[in-house]
């Protein structure tokens, strides 16, 4: 059994992707996006799934974080502030040192709003989504997929896959 306050790590350690978005505007969208990704056999934190009554929200964010290879951050027009803006500046400062890779999701907003809200985050490659369709959450899942790909067939196996 867990401390209180504590949300257990998963078994192996490691998740192939962390899922950060804002619930307000998101949450349907990053859980689907999730059982896509688990349907492939990807392993997936997501906090609607991993967190529990009485777990402490930043420790578990920390958490799931430090134990994914990638992060899908989805933005938002609410993910800009709250958890989601924490969530974001520590995956940017991970990317930045080369610990995770950040695919990000433009849902529902465009270049010009990401822009304004994030202006580091418009520099990177992104996939966008403005209505959030069964044909933009199989684009995100094909590109993780790709991914998955690559590292499967990087020398030392599921060592590979682990974050030095």
């Amino acid at each position: 059994m867990s401390a209180p306050n504590s949300v257990p790590d998963k078994q192996s350690g490691v998740y192939d992707f962390f899922i950060s978005y804002k619930q307000k505007d998101s949450r349907d969208f990053s859980r689907t996006l999730r059982e896509a990704l688990a349907a492939q056999g990807a392993e997936v934190w997501l906090d609607q799934e991993q967190m529990r009554p009485g777990d402490s929200i930043l420790a578990g964010i920390e958490n799931g974080i430090s134990a994914s290879i990638d992060a899908i951050v989805i933005l938002s027009e609410n993910y800009f502030s709250g958890w989601s803006e924490q969530e974001r500046r520590n995956l940017y400062s991970l990317m930045v040192s080369k610990k995770v890779r950040i695919i990000p999701v433009w849902y529902r907003v465009d270049l010009d709003r990401v822009q304004s809200l994030a202006p580091l985050f418009a520099d990177i490659v992104a996939i966008e989504a403005p209505s959030g369709s069964e044909g933009h959450l199989e684009e995100v899942r094909s590109e993780a997929a790709r991914d998955e790909v690559v590292r499967a067939v990087l020398p030392g196996g599921e060592e590979a896959r682990r974050r030095s």
